[in-house]
């Protein structure tokens, strides 16, 4: 065994140069809700928690079983998380949000989706301002109950060796070589979670920025919540040129079953109140979509969206998602 640094983890044989670049992504500092993996077998039994069948996806939110809730505890009581475990075709899968201390089920709930990003749901949970999410809870208001929905191998749910969380090429592209997807797994979780909330509470609004933004969408269609809060998620351009990389949205086959004319037929057919926002100081795709409002015109025949574009980047804007979320009692 080669010696090793006090904070450097200890490894011996051949897997060590695999583990050296395993655990390349950061970890949060604060306390873990798995333990430290070990071996190659430890990252191959926490990435199979993900083996869901990407089929599965476009009919999850009506077929998954929620099976047991409860509330934990980390950090000595500093942290307070949602576990929902739900069944899906068979198989057993768990979805995990940062939560209230006390949820106050006479209020509108929210479930908050972050967008790209390391270790992005605890800064929202915390309010952090350095957090591009910045805003968000802000914009919700002061009357909902909100919750931040965690990613696998995010935040507290790292996937971790005590310095470091495994490394987005040591998942996605595995998970996709045994049809399944990363992408598809968690945005299922956050269906089941949203389903939970909607046993709870009269409304809930689903919310998201960027990629938290998309998945707030996807999950939207199938969850049919009160609101939806779609911030630089959706462009119609990108059903042409979809300039993404892995650690973005990637489920076989959504590009035919959310087609842009599916996904504009699905929102007219919903229950849920739409609300969409560009920023002109974006970048490319996104500050088009604001200047030259493609997605706000094919989706203007629909009676329950509204679409706005506004002067700031790639934000959730404050004043216009209060507007919208308070125009309808929220």
């Amino acid at each position: 065994m080669n010696a090793t640094t006090a904070n450097e983890p200890s490894y011996s044989g051949p897997e060590e140069e695999i583990f050296k670049h395993a655990f390349s992504d950061p970890i949060i500092e604060n306390e873990m809700l798995y333990p430290a993996l070990s071996t190659l077998d430890c990252i191959y039994e926490a990435n199979s928690t993900l083996l869901m069948p990407a089929e599965q996806f476009f009919t999850a939110y009506d077929e998954l079983q929620i099976e047991s809730v409860e509330t934990l505890e980390l950090d000595e009581g500093a942290t307070h998380l949602l576990h929902v475990t739900y069944t899906l075709g068979g198989a057993t899968y768990h979805g995990y949000a940062y939560a209230p201390a006390a949820p106050d089920t006479d209020q509108p709930a929210s479930l908050i989706i972050p967008g790209s990003g390391l270790n992005c749901s605890e800064p929202i949970y915390r309010k952090d301002p350095a957090s591009y999410h910045d805003g968000v809870i802000e914009a919700l208001g002061e009357g909902i109950t909100n919750y931040v929905f965690i990613k696998p191998n995010e935040d507290c749910l790292a996937f971790h060796n005590g310095e470091g969380k495994v490394d987005v090429n040591f998942f996605v592209n595995w998970l996709l070589n045994n049809a399944t997807s990363y992408s598809a797994a968690y945005i299922v979780s956050a269906m089941a979670i949203t389903k939970y909330l909607q046993g709870r509470h009269d409304s809930v609004v689903v919310a998201g920025l960027s990629q938290g933004g998309g998945a707030a969408l996807l999950t939207s269609l199938q969850s049919q919540p009160t609101a939806a809060v779609i911030a630089s998620g959706f462009s119609v351009i990108m059903e042409r040129i979809h300039w993404s990389g892995h650690n973005q949205i990637i489920i076989p086959g959504i590009g035919q079953a959310y087609s842009n004319e599916n996904v504009r037929e699905k929102i007219k057919s919903s229950s849920t109140q739409f609300l969409f926002t560009y920023g002109k100081q974006e970048s490319v795709i996104y500050r088009i979509e604001a200047e030259e409002r493609y997605s706000c015109d094919f989706l203007a025949d629909c009676p329950n969206v509204r679409c706005e574009s506004h002067d700031d980047g790639h934000i959730f804007h404050v004043a216009i998602t209060s507007d919208f979320l308070r125009s309808m009692g929220i």
